[in-house]
């Protein structure tokens, strides 16, 4: 069977590396420049205009789910035909693209009335309306740049796409200061928005067109079959990323609509610091995809299921006990990030950094029902998910306050992690006690370092003024990571033994993947891990 090293080694690294150096430089513009913004517009502009983020974040997902369809195309590409049917999706992609964004701005110039109503947009209505134009302008810009960024990421040149990403973030932070510095207003920051928004898609198509020109999407390749067979792929992706992210983008919006904007600005400075904690391991699928894709049209089940084995032990041993840290320490980490306490936003990271680490353990699953070309069997959790979260959201909001939406987002985001992993399991005949065992060191960690930090805090230093809270962050996330890290040497996660250098030799052979041996039983033709396992 094909090892798990075969197409992914330092191919894998340096995308992911080069990945997150740019997320890297990202977060580190974010957290620069946010408190500048909070501090300069004030509560209830902030909360707008995180309002107006969340709205442009939902019209950015629907793309018909031809992102991941047109990387998966690029990606087997292999011959003649498949490069035709790949120009093919993404000229296909390109005008999906520019019609949703033209969708997008029709849609919030009509609809703006009943925005402002709904969010209770008095004050800054004007400058917000702007200020909404511009981001949908910036939607469009995103939209267009989509297939150039899968023809990169597709054929694995995410430096590219990394550096662009980098440069952008910096320039996105350093206007924004600006116009915060220069007395600018939510339409300044929405106009600046668009504009790093316009030279980000710029520069990917040029670097796509030098790096990728054989793969321009062509608008006369398209065909009715072409069509159909990406919308069959796309449209159940479409469906579960609306699904999942409706069930987290829910909060702010009810919020805004119950308390106004005031309250929303918590959540979204909770949002922000815990999109850090999915940030090295949402880079790790990013750069897997294409390469699961041609890995697994090579190398069939075998190769899919002792990759799945690994990588759900390894996630789980990073997000767990990370989770854990961001628990503990919430309310001092708030503190040194913003330079004073936001409402709601360090008792929304505690509720809602344990399902964000569920998310990203079930990850693997979600990246493997995407490589064998079944993207939907993940929805009917979701939508389960988001049906829970609205029926919960305001009973639980009148019983806890605002926080009460976080809660409702927890309780949504567990049912449709725990439903989707039975039901993959049950559909593709594997055995969920391998899986368990494999997340079960990771899980235990968590639990036993949240505890010790819990208990530890109150014999900590906790001092005042930011430099106090960065502080008192450092001891609470020291001991947790210790007992964390102690607990996964003890549970022999971290052994020689389950690396890859030092995988038995059957496990780095080549051998056929699929099909039947004549005369060979079943059982001698399983991988040695699912034989361990079983």
């Amino acid at each position: 069977m094909a090892s798990l090293r075969v197409g992914i080694g330092w191919q894998v690294a340096r995308s992911t590396g080069s990945l997150l150096a740019s997320r890297a430089v990202v977060a580190v513009a974010t957290l620069v420049s946010l408190p500048i913004v909070y501090d300069g517009l004030g509560a209830h502009e902030f909360g707008v205009w995180a309002l107006l983020g969340v709205l442009a974040t939902l019209f950015t997902l629907i793309d018909l789910g031809l992102g991941p369809a047109q990387i998966r195309e690029v990606a087997r590409a292999h011959d003649a035909a498949g490069r035709r049917y790949a120009r093919a999706s993404l000229g296909l992609g390109l005008l999906c693209g520019v019609a949703l964004g033209v969708a997008a701005i029709v849609v919030t110039l009509a609809g703006w009335p009943l925005l402002a109503r709904l969010f209770h947009i008095i004050g800054p209505a004007q400058q917000a309306r702007e200020a909404a134009l511009w981001l949908m302008v910036g939607v469009l810009a995103d939209q267009v740049s989509v297939p150039w960024r899968a023809m990169l990421a597709g054929t694995q040149r995410y430096t590219a796409v990394a550096v662009v990403t980098g440069l952008c973030a910096v320039l996105t932070a350093v206007l924004a200061v600006l116009v915060i510095r220069l007395g600018g207003g939510l339409a300044a920051l929405g106009a600046t928005t668009a504009a790093t928004n316009a030279i980000r898609t710029i520069l990917l198509i040029a670097v796509a067109q030098r790096k990728v020109r054989s793969l321009t999407p062509s608008l006369r390749r398209i065909r009715r079959s072409d069509v159909r067979s990406v919308l069959g792929y796309g449209l159940p992706v479409q469906l579960t990323k609306v699904a999942g992210t409706g069930t987290v983008a829910l909060s702010p919006l009810v919020v805004g609509g119950v308390f106004g904007p005031a309250a929303v600005g918590g959540f979204d400075l909770a949002g922000r610091l815990l999109s850090l904690l999915r940030l090295p391991a949402d880079l790790l699928f990013t750069v897997l995809f294409p390469v699961t894709v041609a890995q697994f049209a090579r190398h069939g089940r075998q190769w899919i299921d002792e990759f799945y084995h690994r990588f759900t032990g390894y996630v789980t041993a990073f997000a767990a006990p990370s989770a854990a840290a961001m628990v503990v320490c919430a309310e001092p980490l708030v503190r040194f990030w913003m330079g004073h306490d936001v409402p709601w936003a360090a008792g929304s990271i505690a509720i809602l950094a344990p399902g964000y680490a569920l998310g990203l353990v079930i990850g693997v699953a979600t990246l493997v029902t995407r490589t064998e070309g079944k993207p939907g069997r993940e929805t009917a959790s979701l939508i389960v998910a988001l049906v829970v979260n609205v029926a919960l959201i305001y009973p639980m909001m009148r019983l806890c306050g605002p926080l009460g939406a976080a809660t409702s987002t927890l309780v949504a985001i567990v049912i449709s992690t725990v439903g989707f992993f039975l039901q993959f399991h049950r559909a593709t005949h594997r055995p969920v006690l391998p899986l368990l065992r494999a997340a079960a060191p990771g899980t235990l960690a968590s639990v036993l370092a949240a505890t010790a930090g819990w208990l530890a805090a109150p014999h900590l230093p906790d001092l005042a003024g930011r430099w106090g809270a960065g502080v008192t962050t450092a001891c609470r996330g020291t001991v947790v990571l210790v007992v964390g890290g102690a607990v996964l040497a003890a549970t022999q996660l971290l052994d020689p033994a389950v690396r890859p250098h030092a995988w038995p030799r059957p496990l780095r052979a080549r051998r056929p993947a699929v099909g039947p041996v004549p005369g060979v039983p079943a059982a001698a033709r399983q991988s040695e891990i699912e034989r361990d396992f079983a």
